[in-house]
């Protein structure tokens, strides 16, 4: 089952309307991801250096992470889009051949180019009909 709350409820809560969804109801600390909503922050100029303070510290409590984003953020509406899953061949091949994970896949695939993932995929045909 869900939880209570969502991504969207945190960011709204951090970025503009400071009620402090976790100091408020101790539920939502199950719904809380640091990862995740820093993640989302850091796609903006003005809290990028807020948001590589806390991941400096990966130790430091929920709620005291959540102290500090909503004082040291100022109010303002943000919006980012979350980058979708990308599921390609090419993932699938590194996956095969190196034996990665799909995470390992994506962060791998930023830095080959098309000639090497050519390679790797004559190494991996099998031979046959399609």
């Amino acid at each position: 089952m869900a939880g209570k709350y969502r991504l969207g409820d945190f960011l709204k809560d951090i970025n503009y309307e400071k009620n402090n969804i976790l100091r408020n109801d101790p539920e939502a600390h199950k719904d809380y991801d640091p990862f995740i909503i820093n993640m989302m922050l850091s796609y903006h100029p003005d809290c990028i250096a807020i948001v590589n303070e806390l991941n400096r510290r990966p130790d430091m409590p929920k709620q005291m992470q959540y102290d500090f984003l909503i004082k040291l953020i100022r109010p303002r509406k943000r919006f980012a889009r979350m980058d979708k899953a990308i599921k390609s061949e090419h993932i699938e091949m590194l996956m095969e051949y190196y034996n990665y994970s799909e995470k390992r896949a994506h962060e791998s695939l930023y830095y080959l180019t098309d000639e090497f993932m050519e390679g790797i995929k004559q190494k991996l045909d099998k031979g046959g009909f399609s």
